[in-house]
């Protein structure tokens, strides 16, 4: 919760003030976050299996 708190602080404080269309831009991006989140409620096992994938490619980045 600290972290979507921190998350949603963040980008208050970077649309305060700003001007069309820029102000727009943070709208987006709450919404990117939005069907993120309603994903991984509507299938947390999609989100495991990204997370495992991406594991997985980093494991083979980094070598032996």
């Amino acid at each position: 919760m600290l972290g979507i708190a921190f998350l949603v602080f963040t980008i208050y404080k970077n649309v305060a003030g700003t001007v069309t269309p820029y102000d727009r831009f943070p709208w987006m991006v709450l919404g990117w976050l939005v069907i993120g989140g309603l994903i991984i409620a509507a299938a947390p096992h999609v989100a495991r299996r990204i997370g495992e994938r991406l594991t997985s490619e980093l494991d083979d980045a980094a070598g032996p």
